[in-house]
């Protein structure tokens, strides 16, 4: 954004400045769009046209001067009548123009207000950091370099085609499925409903419209207001089960600005009316934009670096390549684009012969110059680099001799197959040999955790590794078995970890049975014992009574 701030209060000498202006007299930037001076005064950049119109019985007579004080229109503002003052383009000098006023045959003299010209010079903006996770998303950072006095930054990262497509979801009580909407120039746009299983199950009408907020200076340049204003909306065009595309006329009420705008989506029907709304940006020319559904961009505030976050598991088509920076400045909307500065390439490692996925733990990579970031999801090793070719080393352990691979071109992705032994471990549970699943398993070389798993329903896992001995534990339900494999390049290696069962019903049966049996022989020994020791201990001399003497 360029704007001349040393004129924002520089009024040409012949014009007096005023803190309020006449009620009566609307500024706007279409005929739709006038409101009263006294509310605000529209900011204008290229493209905008100035509109004006008097409430008053008496003609206005007008003059319009740039920040240098070079008059650029006149004439008269005829009473209930709208004219077209100024339409600005890149030529006009940016800063604070001047618009002289005053009603014919008043005493009130020339009324001064200060128009507020600003252009767009696209904000710069470096890529300075960025990250992949484990679970193949990409976090890039992004500074602004020169924008001062810009706010409200937000970012989007795109593929090598942007979206120009807004998916609507169809409400629930109307059908299933989306509805498309697309701009098809200035004047049209294209509508394709994507109804699923059921579609529409009720018809509505279907319209959009265009809004952003435009800015109003308040009793001079240094308040500044913010506006809800409708740039554009389509008629509305009926849609039933029986449509499967069709266009509406889509009318703009202003010059569209190229920057951020809101789309709110209508669906009017016998059972109500529901509404939407999506993000887009209208770009340069203003006959296309871009959908900005789904980006995740986060800002400090009052900070100029926006991250931004895209997935890599899509395919390569969609990987970030390119990024927009929208901002608010000086009143007004605006974006820059460029290419990221860390380009994405993939290299898919499988198990070779058997074409299978590698897990994560047993590959090893070593990143080229120029890889800034890189991680592996799911045997795939993603790489962010600031150029190309790059070459990286893979391999299936830390510390094995790595199979180096040139990636030529960024946005590829490599499929490296690698000779690799396969085995296979089966856990099972007791002595009739069930299945065992959901054991978990550690292999190791040289006392090395190379690779962990757990057993699938059927009580097996697979893992891909270099030909050697390799001890495997299993854990299961907090009970520890060990085995050892040797494995062969090629080749399916088995082993077996068998954990003890809980004991049968016919043994428990059994020791409950040998456990009474005890205690009833001890119960029946005591008590003959007993009796034998009564009748063989002689009898002891009688007590005698005491004697009651008297």
């Amino acid at each position: 954004m360029l704007l001349l701030l040393g004129t924002l209060l520089c009024l040409p000498a012949h014009a007096s400045s005023a803190a309020t202006y006449s009620p009566q007299l609307e500024l706007g930037y279409s005929p739709g769009t006038l409101t009263s001076t006294s509310s605000g005064v529209p900011v204008y950049t290229i493209g905008d046209s100035m509109w004006a119109a008097t409430g008053s019985q008496d003609p206005y007579t007008y003059q319009l001067y740039m920040p240098n004080g070079d008059m650029v229109a006149q004439g008269v503002i005829e009473p209930r009548t709208v004219i077209l003052l100024h339409m600005f383009a890149s030529g006009d000098d940016p800063g604070t123009w001047t618009l002289e006023v005053d009603v014919e045959g008043s005493v009130a003299g020339t009324q001064a207000i200060p128009i507020l010209f600003v252009q767009d010079t696209p904000v710069s903006f470096n890529m300075t950091g960025d990250s992949i996770s484990s679970s193949g998303i990409f976090s890039m950072n992004f500074t602004a370099v020169n924008a001062p006095s810009a706010q409200d930054f937000s970012s989007c990262v795109f593929g090598s085609s942007p979206p120009g497509t807004v998916s609507v979801p169809i409400p629930i009580s109307l059908g299933k499925g989306n509805i498309l909407v697309t701009m098809n120039g200035t004047d049209s746009i294209a509508i394709a409903p994507q109804p699923v299983v059921g579609q529409v199950t009720s018809p509505f009408d279907f319209w959009v419209e265009l809004y952003q907020n435009y800015s109003y200076t308040e009793g001079g340049v240094s308040t500044m207001v913010f506006r809800d204003v409708q740039a554009a909306a389509s008629t509305a065009v009926p849609l039933s089960s029986g449509v499967s595309s069709t266009n509406a006329p889509f009318t703009p009420a202003v010059a569209l600005r190229p920057g951020l705008f809101s789309l709110r989506i209508f669906f009017d029907s016998s059972n109500g009316l529901f509404t939407d709304e999506a993000p887009v940006l209208v770009t340069e020319g203003g006959d296309s934009w871009i959908s900005l559904q789904g980006c995740e961009a986060t800002s400090q505030p009052a900070s100029n670096v926006i991250t931004v976050k895209s997935t890599l598991t899509d395919d390569p088509s969609l990987w970030p390549s390119e990024a927009f920076l929208m901002y608010q400045e000086d009143g007004v909307e605006g974006y820059s684009a460029a290419p990221l500065s860390a380009e994405v390439s993939a290299v898919d490692v499988t198990a070779a012969p058997w074409g299978a996925t590698f897990n994560d733990s047993e590959l090893s990579v070593v990143p080229g110059p120029g890889i800034q970031s890189s991680a592996s999801v799911d045997g795939t090793f993603f790489f962010a680099a600031s150029h190309y070719p790059v070459e990286v080393g893979v391999s299936l352990l830390t510390g094995e001799y790595p199979v180096q691979v040139t990636i030529p071109v960024p946005y590829s992705l490599m499929t490296i197959p690698i000779n690799s032994s396969n085995l296979v471990v089966t856990a099972t549970v007791g002595k009739q040999g069930a299945d065992a699943p959901g054991t978990n398993l550690l292999v190791s070389a040289d006392g090395t955790v190379i690779a962990k798993g757990a057993t699938n329903s059927a009580g097996k896992a697979t893992f891909f590794l270099p030909v050697g001995n390799y001890s495997v534990t299993g854990d299961y339900k907090n009970v520890t078995e060990d085995a050892v494999a040797l494995t062969t390049s090629g080749q399916v290696s088995a082993i077996t970890l068998t954990f003890p069962g809980p004991p049968s019903i016919y043994g428990t049966f059994l020791l409950a049975s040998a456990a009474i049996g005890i205690v009833a022989t001890l119960f029946i020994w005591t008590n003959v014992y007993r009796g034998r020791r009564d009748a063989t201990t002689p009898a002891g001399p009688k007590s005698k009574e005491p004697i009651d003497k008297k």
